[in-house]
């Protein structure tokens, strides 16, 4: 009994259909574990290259360990190595703000991709106390990353404004201070005036 030759084509189509329909279902789980792994990998890393890093880089710097790679400064190491993981500059921005926020705050608000001249601002008035974050007199769960930012920007917001009232007082004690002035020197003019027609 012979098959014909036409339903033996049909089947082994169906099977190279189904045999690359698996394949590509199998493909595509495997792109899916990449991707989530990747991101894992990612997360992970931008968690542990906050504090560490400019730590790590600190130590660099106190040790003098650039000098054998053939540097005389820190700052020539930083901003002329090609391996440099940053400039000196933002090492220098990161130094400060690591040591006004402290290592669990700078890693947090790093994790949350918060600006770090936003952050300049908030320079110690963030507090952490068990799982709650406080800014100011208002507190939110420091699992609740929209609630953190939302409260970071409606703090920023009130020291921007604040600052630019301050600005704006200060330009008026200066205004006050020049004409104060330029009163005292009319008043000893009009003295000196009156003194002389006498």
């Amino acid at each position: 009994m012979a098959i014909p030759t036409e339903k033996l084509a049909t089947e082994v189509v169906d099977l190279n259909t189904e045999r690359d329909a698996i394949a590509h279902r199998e493909r595509q789980k495997v792109r899916l574990w990449q991707i989530v792994g990747a991101t894992k990998l990612a997360n992970r890393l931008v968690e542990s290259l906050g504090a560490q890093a400019v730590h790590a880089i600190e130590q660099v710097r106190d040790q003098k360990l650039y000098i054998p790679a053939g540097y005389e400064t820190i700052r020539d190491f930083l901003d002329r190595d090609p391996e440099s993981p940053m400039s000196y500059d933002q090492f220098n921005r990161r130094t400060k703000l690591l040591e006004s926020e402290g290592d669990v705050i700078f890693d947090l608000l790093n994790s949350l991709n918060v600006p770090l001249k936003d952050r300049k601002m908030l320079a110690g008035q963030i507090e952490i106390d068990g799982n709650e974050i406080r800014i100011g007199d208002t507190c939110v769960r420091k699992d609740d990353e929209a609630a953190i930012l939302n409260l970071i920007t409606t703090q920023h917001a009130k020291l921007l404004e604040q600052q630019r009232t301050n600005d704006r007082l200060t330009k008026k004690i200066k205004k006050g201070e020049e004409d104060f002035e330029k009163l005292k020197r009319s008043r000893r003019c009009a003295k000196r005036f009156s003194s002389c027609c006498a």
